[in-house]
């Protein structure tokens, strides 16, 4: 778009004039490149718990990095123990969350198989599965 094309629809725009208005959204809208931000990924079984957690973890970090070397044992400590919580709050909710998908396996298999599609990045069905209790699913190809 030429800057006169530009100043022209920003003076009728600044009049006032919804033609212009229209106008200006338009261009904006075929010259502008819109980029649609998507939020982290994070694990079904990462909780508002553990995000809080987390987070406070990361602040008490950045302060320990700021303050002197001599100050920071107490912070240190508490550092420590964020951190300490949680690995432990995601490894119970991991096991949690895996135990309950078991549990579930042969009532909801969508959500197991939802899961694994996208932890996984082949769209293949797997040749074996096998369950808690030891028994085998085989997929068989039929050949005519």
């Amino acid at each position: 778009m030429s800057h006169e094309r530009f100043l022209y629809c920003f003076t009728l725009y600044s009049t006032g004039s919804t033609a212009a208005s229209l106008s200006c959204r338009t261009i904006a809208d075929n010259y502008i490149p819109q980029k649609t931000i998507k939020g982290k990924f994070n694990p079904p079984w990462i909780t508002g718990e553990i995000l809080n957690v987390l987070k406070k973890k990361e602040t008490v970090r950045r302060k320990l990095r700021r303050t002197i070397k001599t100050c920071a044992d107490s912070i240190t400590e508490k550092y420590k123990s964020l951190r300490n919580t949680a690995k432990k709050l995601i490894k119970d909710s991991r096991e949690n969350f895996f135990a309950s998908m078991s549990k579930s396996l042969y009532s909801n298999p969508k959500r197991f198989w939802s899961f694994f599609k996208t932890t996984t990045k082949s769209c293949r069905i797997p040749q074996q599965v096998s369950s808690a209790n030891g028994t085998n699913s085989l997929r068989t190809s039929s050949s005519n």
